[in-house]
């Protein structure tokens, strides 16, 4: 059995068609009963086209066929942390053909496990996501720390929006206007979310361009902002639509991913208008996959309610800050 190469792929329609099919049979057996995503091809044109997109590194494995037979995603985000910007990679679309010889898996497996970039600077981070009850967490845990990296973690839990809490929240105000977000916003929109603190856990610090992308071009995406009495820009919501695949039982969800706030009475309005337009839609509610950023006056506001679901956010490096994450500013994939 021949060694096989790697490959760096593409985000162009014939390289996402074969990252799909490997997703679409590899994922709904590693997360069944938990659900996955029902990848699409816009969903990870998406992902991994925008302006950094070649800061992005897709890498791949094909047979002697040239069948897509493993894959792995690290997607670029820069970071503001304890007032510093690094570089670091979201590590996601983990995908291992299941019919592949023990031997081969192990090939595979363990070129994929090599965390990108933190070879180039030691100020780099790798992060990743897992669900907090499955092996592979404690294994990566393992394996970077064997490897000589520094790990910081913390558990979260994904939230709903509980409409009778969101509807029960007095905003007190008639200040605020709600208009749909465009590109042109996204400069003011990434000095608000500079004004965050970072002592605690990262920020995404992305160019307007990059914010433009994420939150204009999501699948059926809903992009909004509030506005003080002088037209400022004081907060913002980035929703979209997810596909969601359990025991073989698509759903379709409503995602919002970016929540920008201080006030609670904002926030309040931006995720009221978030939820009027997830049932135009014909959609029961509203996830929220990461409120840690969030204080307890927005959670109220929002009416935000715990799920079960309990996931890990993972940071690797060789030289982490000296911080012990209790929350973090990003995006899950």
């Amino acid at each position: 059995m021949s060694a096989l190469a790697a490959e760096v792929l593409q985000p162009c329609a014939d390289d996402i068609e074969d990252i799909l099919n490997l997703l679409g049979r590899v994922w709904p057996q590693l997360y069944g009963a938990t659900g996955c995503p029902a990848f699409s091809a816009g969903y990870l044109k998406w992902l991994y086209s925008g302006p950094d997109a070649e800061k992005n590194h897709l890498l791949g494995f094909r047979d002697e066929s040239g069948e897509l037979i493993a894959f792995k995603a690290a997607l670029f985000r820069s970071i503001r942390i304890s007032g510093e910007i690094r570089s670091a990679w979201l590590t996601s679309h983990l995908a291992i053909a299941p019919e592949l010889p023990f031997a081969r898996r192990m090939e595979v497996s363990a070129a994929l496990s090599r965390l990108h970039g933190l070879d180039s600077d030691e100020k780099h981070v790798n992060i990743a996501y897992f669900e907090a009850d499955k092996p592979i967490a404690r294994n990566a845990r393992r394996l970077a720390v064997k490897a000589g990296l520094e790990v910081a973690e913390q558990e979260f839990a994904q939230h709903i929006v509980n409409l009778r809490k969101l509807r029960a929240f007095d905003a007190g105000t008639d200040d605020i206007q709600i208009a749909e977000l465009t590109q042109n916003d996204c400069p003011d929109l990434v000095a608000l979310m500079g004004n965050h603190s970072s002592d605690h856990g990262p920020i995404w610090s992305p160019t307007a361009e990059g914010l433009g992308h994420h939150l204009l071009n999501a699948p059926e995406n809903f992009a909004i902002t509030a506005r003080d009495k002088n037209g400022v820009i004081i907060g913002a919501a980035g929703c979209y639509v997810l596909e969601y695949l359990r025991d073989d039982q698509v759903s379709r969800m409503f995602i919002c991913e970016t929540l920008i706030a201080d006030d609670p009475a904002v926030a309040n309005q931006l995720m009221r208008t978030a939820h009027a337009h997830a049932t135009e839609l014909g959609l029961r509610g509203i996830v929220v996959e990461n409120a840690t950023h969030l204080n307890a006056d927005i959670h109220a506001a929002c009416g935000l309610l715990k799920t079960p679901r309990r996931m890990i956010f993972a940071m690797r490096g060789r030289s982490l800050p000296d911080v012990s994450p209790t929350m973090f500013g990003l995006d899950i994939k």
